[in-house]
């Protein structure tokens, strides 16, 4: 779990890096598509964050019932 978030943490700010080191090489349009890209795997990172919690939770629960 640990890994997951610290990969997140260094793709957001890599990606951020690179968007700032490329502002003057790259165009309005390329800088959005990343900025965009890098919204939608943040975004998938944080879903399959919460995905496993929901999980393992739940089978938590289960265990207890039984």
């Amino acid at each position: 779990m640990k890994h997951i978030l610290l990969t997140s943490v260094f793709a957001f700010f890599f990606g951020s890096q690179m968007a700032r080191a490329n502002i003057f090489n790259l165009g309005t349009g390329e800088l959005l598509i990343l900025i965009v890209i890098c919204i939608f795997v943040f975004l998938i990172l944080v879903g399959f964050i919460f995905l496993c919690l929901y999980l393992i939770k739940r089978t938590k629960s289960i265990k207890h019932e039984q």
